[in-house]
Formats: structure tokens, sequence, C-alpha cells
């Protein structure tokens, strides 16, 4: 069925989403507050996918007048970096009609619960419908506006809805546009399955000599030793027990990083996730950040993850020393602030400071605490 489909965020992502939705017949309009993005893209014409999927789709649908891209969409597919979030709910807000869905692709950690309270935040006080991915399908790179390069596809993704007592109202809307989709109970299994925040901030910043060097390698794959494998175990069973305290259960609803590697890229068999890593050719041409204090793996897993994760650990009495250590670290050696709204979430900004565990398995299955 042909749906129509707004897209906020005219990145890497974005884009890669455009073409594939357009490719599988549906109207597709595409936003980006850049203006020199919008023009580069509606004047080439098209948008070219290259490396895992090789497709040339014309597209000059592009706008930064978020009003009219999100006019009449059935589906409001948000591909911005989550910090961001905050900022797109309240232009969005104005012009959000209760009818349409949002769809969080990917919500990174607590998507759901963060866009709803900076949407009340905003005035706007009618029911929403959020759908949310834990991730996103394609591992891709912008080469430059309107070529992306996909270093793969991957099989599957998870989506739920918030509430999740709606779940049926999005089924067949989200497979019809992602037919790779796995649906599973509720966002609090999308949240707990972000595991960017995982892989990506650690190297990061025990390579920061390597990175700012200037020298491009594969991220993943030299920059991860086995050491730094290890301790990313060690923080991967505090996100598990997260999920359990949650009432997730793992191989079901939640994954450790091995079933996700061998789910997503069909990776397995391996006994450290050192060996994953490097047997993972989706990672072979992904370079890491060179500008470390505006790096997504820094900025946005650290900001937008690891202290999400972190509060709502503390919250339930749970030890999530590991993780805070990384989250600690990434702030004195670059000297940020992962404190604020628009530097992170955290239990207060998610809307659910003081729950119980009890209170926030209600508040996804229903949307009311």
């Amino acid at each position: 069925m042909k749906r129509t489909i707004a897209i906020l965020g005219g990145g890497n992502g974005g884009q890669a989403f455009a073409a594939y939705f357009k490719l599988r017949g549906h109207e597709v309009r595409l936003y980006d507050a850049f203006s020199e993005t919008v023009e580069r893209i509606n004047r080439q014409g098209e948008i070219r996918l290259v490396g895992a999927m090789e497709e040339c789709v014309e597209f000059c649908q592009a706008s930064t007048d978020l009003g009219s891209v999100v006019e009449g969409a059935e589906l409001i597919v948000v591909i911005n970096p989550s910090m961001y979030h905050r900022r797109l709910a309240a232009s969005l807000s104005p012009y959000l009609k209760p009818e349409q869905i949002i769809f969080l692709n990917p919500g990174a950690t607590f998507g759901s619960f963060a866009f709803k309270k900076a949407l009340r935040d905003s005035g706007y006080d009618k029911d929403v419908l959020i759908a949310e991915s834990n991730i996103l399908l394609f591992a891709c790179r912008m080469q430059e506006p309107g070529t992306i390069m996909i270093g793969a596809k991957k099989d599957r993704i998870l989506v739920s809805a918030f509430p999740a007592n709606r779940l049926e109202e999005i089924k067949p809307i989200i497979s019809d546009v992602i037919p790779e989709t796995q649906f599973v109970k509720n966002v609090l299994a999308t949240a707990i399955d972000n595991t960017n925040p995982m892989v990506h901030p650690l190297p990061t910043i025990l390579n920061v000599g390597w990175l700012e060097s200037g020298q491009k390698f594969s991220f993943m794959q030299q920059a991860v030793s086995p050491t730094i494998s290890r301790y990313m175990e060690r923080m991967d069973r505090e996100r598990l027990a997260i999920g359990e305290a949650l009432g997730l259960v793992r191989g079901r609803e939640m994954f450790d990083l091995f079933q996700q590697y061998e789910a997503e890229y069909g990776v397995s068999g391996k006994k450290t996730l050192h060996e994953v890593f490097m047997s993972c050719d989706a990672y072979t041409h992904i370079a890491g950040p060179s500008e470390l204090r505006t790096a997504r793996y820094i900025v946005e897993d650290v900001g937008m993850g690891l202290v999400p994760l972190v509060s709502m650990g503390e919250m339930l009495g749970i030890d999530v020393s590991c993780s805070k250590l990384v989250v600690e670290l990434c702030g004195k050696v670059l000297d940020l602030d992962f404190t604020g709204d628009e530097a992170c979430r955290n239990v207060d900004n998610l809307g659910c400071a003081g729950m119980t565990a009890e209170q926030i398995i209600r508040y996804a299955e229903t949307g009311t605490v």
C-alpha cells in the first residue's frame, strides 16, 4: 500500500531512507533545516545509494518548510540525531495532527518518553502515537548531499509503540515501509536494545590521540582492542540488568551484543566481542570521528544513551558503575557537561523521575502513570 511519508532530517540516514521508501513505491517528502543540503538534493534531482546498495532514485522533494513537509503525512519519520529531538518536537508541535504517527527511527535510549515530554513542554496536549526503532536499518555515511554510502543493511530492526496498547495500529504501516521490522512488546525493549552507547563512546575516548591524528582507519575493527571489548561486555551486562528490572526477557525482548550482531549482521559463533567486530564486514569502511567534542559517538551516545541508562539504573538501585565511569571519563577529558535538557536525557526530562519499575512499565504500556 502506498503511504505518504514525511522524513525529518536530511543527513545520511534521512537521505538513505528517502531513497529506500521511494524505491518501495511510497510518496516521500524530506525536511532539513540546512538550505544548502535541500538545494543540492533538489538541484541534483536524485539520491544515489552506493556500496552495499547500488541505486539511483529520482528525488527532488526536499524542503526547509517543516509545515509543508508534514502536512497530510500519515507517517512522520524522525531521523535526526537524538540530541536534536527536543528542539524538533517544539518545532513540530504546531503542525502535528492527532491522526499522524511519529516514528523515531531510531529513538535512542528512552526516545519516546523524551519526545512525548518535549511535545508536552511545548504545549502539545493532544494524544500522540509514537513508533520507535532500536537502531537505524542502514550502516551508512554521506559522501556528499545526494550520495550515501551504504555499508550494510541490517536483517532486522526492533520496533514498538508508545503507548504499547496501541501497537496493533502501527504494525501494518511500519511493516509496509520497513519489512525488516520485528515488533516487540513496548518501547522499553527498543530503548534497552540500543547498543550504540555500549560500543561507541569507550573506544572513542580511549583512542583520542589516534582519532585526532587525522588518520583514516576502520574504527570498530582497529580501535577496539580485546581489552576494550571485554570492558564493553561488562557495560552490556549493566544494560541487560536494567532491562530485566523493567520486565524484559533476555533473548526475546532484549539481546546481548553477541545476539545483536548475529541477528543484524549474521556474525555468529564468536567467543569475544573483538572477534565479532573483526568479522563484521559492515564495519570495514566505517571510519571514526575526528572532531570529538561534537562527534555523535560522544555527544549522542553518551548524553542521550549512557546518561539515561545510568540515571535509570541508579533510580532502580542497579549497579551501573562501569557505564558511569565512561560518562565521567568522556565528560572530563573533552570538557563536556552532560547535564541539562539539551545535553542529555535523564529520569527528569524523560518524565519518569521517582517512578518504580512497575510504574515505568505501566507508563510504557498505557502512556499514563
